[in-house]
């Protein structure tokens, strides 16, 4: 049976309110934390970089204030 994403979400929905036992529940929420948890990790490696890029750009960006701005504008 082949079905496109959106049909599989409504035909899982519709087996979720079929579950009486609170232990698959719970092990289906944790599935769905883990699965949340990969989508916001940022690995070291990455946080490495963008705190070096961030350095960088503050050693050497020319910045103006606010005030500088108003005025140009």
């Amino acid at each position: 049976m082949i079905m496109d994403i959106e049909a599989r979400k409504y035909y899982f929905i519709q087996e979720l309110f079929k579950i009486e036992d609170e232990n698959i529940i719970s092990e289906l929420e944790q599935v769905l934390l883990k699965d949340r948890k990969n989508e916001k990790e940022i690995s070291n490696g990455h946080i490495s970089t963008l705190d070096k890029r961030f350095k960088e750009f503050s050693e050497n960006a020319e910045t103006l204030s606010w005030k500088d701005v108003k005025q140009e504008w």
